[in-house]
């Protein structure tokens, strides 16, 4: 993974400077209940997604200009960079409480994917006016965003091989594919 990460970084300048504050929120974010706690961490890690997505999406790929690119909403954004990096989006029983959460709610306020809801999840920490019972899903919402924010650094420096997930290991020597890499 190394030299394909050094070989992004040593790309440009842009892609440098976006890969270290990415890198920097991830190291942040990447508690265990310490500091800073999983509400920050949450939202360090949208941070580094977002700006992972901009970057490459508008930037470097050009598929979107800045304006379309703000213009968008945070799940949007992330959900657009998921895709083009095969990530898949889906809620799925590795967030359970997430699903438990989306479960309950009315059909007109449900999750439609998983960025809709660490974004809304993210949402209801910065901007706590949201109707929906999210507090349950700050460990899940943590851990499905780093998980994104792994895949997506792995993604867009061309990795594909195993990698050891967070949602799904049992031990940190247990690996799989990644969503976007050759099948065995």
């Amino acid at each position: 993974m190394f030299p394909l990460f050094a070989k992004r970084w040593q790309q440009s300048e842009e892609w440098k400077d976006c890969l270290r504050s990415a890198v920097y929120w991830y190291a942040q974010a990447n508690t265990s209940g310490g500091s800073p706690g999983i509400d920050a961490a949450i939202i360090l890690a949208q941070s580094a997604l977002e700006r992972l997505a901009y970057h490459y999406l508008v930037v470097d790929r050009k598929m979107i200009s800045g304006k379309g690119f703000d213009d968008l909403r945070a799940s949007d954004r992330l959900r657009m960079l998921f895709t083009v990096c095969g990530i898949p989006n889906e809620i799925t029983d590795t967030t359970p409480y997430i699903r438990q959460a989306n479960d309950t709610f009315r059909k007109e306020s449900k999750w439609v994917d998983a960025p809709h809801a660490i974004t809304d999840i993210r949402n209801s920490l910065v901007h706590p006016v949201s109707k929906k019972k999210v507090h349950g899903c700050f460990v899940d919402a943590w851990k499905l965003s780093l998980w994104y924010l792994e895949l997506s650094l792995l993604a867009l420096c061309g990795y594909d091989d195993t990698y050891t997930s967070r949602l799904t290991a049992k031990c940190v020597t247990e690996s799989e594919t990644v969503p976007w890499g050759k099948k065995a």
